[in-house]
C-alpha cells in the first residue's frame, strides 16, 4: 500500500480534474451537462488549469505507480484545455469532384491531441499494412473457394455463404443468442459481474444512416444497474451479413464497449481513468482484437474467419481513406472509388463511409492502430493471451502510451493502480 496521504492527495485531484474536464463541457456518455452550451469564462478556465497542472507537478515521480498517474493526469487536462476550443463535427455534404480543405498542421494536431494517432507512424506503414490486410483476406477465401482475385469477390462469398437473415426480427434474434455465447467466452478470459446485462435492440431511427451495421448504445450514465444495450441496424438488415451480427456481438459487446463499460463501472479505479482521455485508440484498438482473439466462440463457422480477416482490411482501409481525404488531397469521389474497390461496397455505402471521415477527422484511423500497437506490445512482452486480455480490461480507459507504462510496472505496481487509487466519486 502506496502512503496514504499521498494515495489520498492523488484521489482528489483525480476528482478535480475530473469534475473541470466536465464543467467545460466534456461531458461522459450517458451524462447531461448543463454548462457546455454556455460561454465559458476563459480567463478562470486557465487558472484551474494552471492550478491542477501544477498539483499534478507535485505527484513524485519517483514512484512509478504515480509517475503513471501524473503522465495519464496531463492527458486528461491537455484534452480538457482542448475541449474549450475543439472544432465541431462537420455536416457538409460535398460534391465527388469537391476535395476537404483542411491543413497538414490541423490534421496532425486533429490525429494526436483528440485521436491519439502519430500522423508520421501511419504514414510510414499505410501501404504495406493495407497489402497485408488484403493478401490475408485473399488466403482464407482461396481456402475456402479457388480463386478469389480481389476482396471485392470476398465480400460476395460472405453474401453468399454467410449472409444476411431474412428479415430484421430474425437478426435481433440472432444476435441475442449470439449475445449468450458470447458472454459465455468472454467470462473464460476476463472478469465481469453476474448482474451486467446487453441485450440487442433495433438502431434508433434518428442513427439509422450513420451506423450501417451496428454499434453500442451511449446514452447510459456511469452507474448501476450495469445494464447497456447494443444495436443492429433495422432498416438495413439485407447488407448485414451474419458475419457482421458475429462481429457485433463480440466488438459492441463481450468483450469489446460494453465489457468496457463495466468494467469501468465495476472495478475500483481512478475517476478518470472511468473517463478516458486520447482513449479512442486504446478502446477501439482492445475491440478489434477481441474479434479474432474470440474467432473460437464461433468455431462451427468457416466463414467467421474470413469475416474477421475481411474486417482488418476495412479497418487498414480506413486510414488510407482518411489519408487520401485530410493529408494528400484526393476527392471525394476517388475515396468512394477506393471503398468500393478494396470493400466491393456499393456506391451508395461506400459514399456514407466517406461521409463519416467527414463527419470527423481522423477518428476511423484509431481501430487499425489501437489495434496494432496493442497486438505487437502483446508478442513483444510474451503475454499469455487470457492474461493479456484481462489486463486489457483491469485499467479503464487511457492513451495507448499510458497502457504502454502500465505494461512496463512490475505485478504488484498494477495492482496497486488498480485498487488504491478508487475514484472518490464512486468509492469513498
Amino acid at each position: 500500500m502506496r502512503n496514504i496521504e499521498t494515495r489520498n492527495a492523488i484521489r482528489s485531484l483525480d476528482k478535480d480534474i475530473a469534475a473541470f474536464a466536465k464543467s467545460v463541457g466534456w461531458a461522459v456518455k450517458g451524462e447531461v451537462n448543463k454548462n457546455k452550451y454556455l460561454t465559458f469564462d476563459m480567463d478562470a478556465c486557465r487558472d484551474e488549469i494552471a492550478s491542477l497542472r501544477s498539483r499534478v507537478a507535485d505527484i513524485s515521480k519517483a514512484d512509478p505507480v504515480h509517475e503513471v498517474l501524473a503522465g495519464h493526469f496531463s492527458d486528461f487536462i491537455d484534452q480538457a484545455e482542448q475541449n474549450l476550443s475543439r472544432p465541431q463535427k462537420s455536416d457538409v455534404v460535398r460534391a465527388d469532384d469537391e476535395v476537404v480543405k483542411v491543413t497538414e498542421e490541423e490534421y496532425r494536431n486533429q490525429l494526436k491531441n483528440y485521436i491519439g494517432v502519430d500522423l508520421d507512424e501511419i504514414l510510414s506503414w499505410y501501404e504495406s499494412e493495407n497489402e497485408k490486410t488484403r493478401a490475408e483476406a485473399l488466403e482464407i477465401a482461396n481456402r475456402l473457394h479457388s480463386p478469389v482475385k480481389s476482396t471485392a469477390e470476398v465480400n460476395e462469398l460472405l453474401f453468399k455463404y454467410a449472409g444476411p437473415c431474412d428479415n430484421a426480427t430474425e437478426m435481433l434474434m440472432r444476435a441475442n443468442d449470439y449475445l449468450v455465447r458470447t458472454r459465455k467466452g468472454a467470462k473464460e478470459h476476463i472478469w465481469l459481474p453476474e448482474d451486467e446485462k446487453c441485450e440487442c435492440v433495433a438502431v434508433d431511427v434518428k442513427y439509422k444512416d450513420s451506423y450501417p451495421w451496428g454499434g453500442y448504445s451511449s446514452d447510459k450514465p456511469l452507474h448501476y444497474p450495469l445494464y447497456n444495450t447494443m444495436f443492429l441496424n433495422i432498416y438495413n438488415y439485407k447488407n448485414v451479413t451474419d458475419g457482421w451480427i458475429k462481429i457485433n456481438a463480440l466488438h459492441e459487446a463481450y468483450p469489446g464497449h460494453h465489457a468496457q463499460y463495466v468494467r469501468c463501472m465495476a472495478d475500483p479505479i481512478p475517476e478518470t481513468l472511468k473517463r478516458g482521455a486520447k482513449s479512442v485508440t486504446f478502446s477501439e484498438g482492445v475491440c478489434i482484437r477481441t474479434e479474432r482473439v474470440f474467432e473460437h466462440v464461433f468455431a462451427e463457422d468457416p466463414y467467421y474467419p474470413l469475416m474477421v480477416a475481411q474486417r482488418r482490411h476495412h479497418t487498414s482501409t480506413r486510414i488510407k481513406v482518411d489519408l487520401w481525404l485530410f493529408y494528400f488531397g484526393k476527392t471525394i469521389g476517388e475515396c468512394v472509388e477506393l471503398y468500393m474497390k478494396e470493400m466491393g461496397f456499393d456506391r451508395k455505402t461506400a459514399r456514407a463511409q466517406v461521409q463519416a471521415h467527414e463527419n470527423v477527422m481522423g477518428y476511423f484511423t484509431s481501430y487499425y492502430f489501437g489495434m496494432k500497437k496493442l497486438e505487437d506490445w502483446e508478442r513483444e512482452n510474451g503475454w499469455e493471451q487470457k492474461a493479456y486480455t484481462e489486463e486489457l480490461f483491469s485499467n479503464g480507459r487511457m492513451a495507448l502510451e499510458t497502457f504502454e507504462r502500465i505494461l512496463k510496472l512490475t505485478p504488484e505496481e498494477r495492482y496497486s493502480l488498480q485498487h488504491d487509487y478508487a475514484s472518490l466519486v464512486q468509492f469513498k
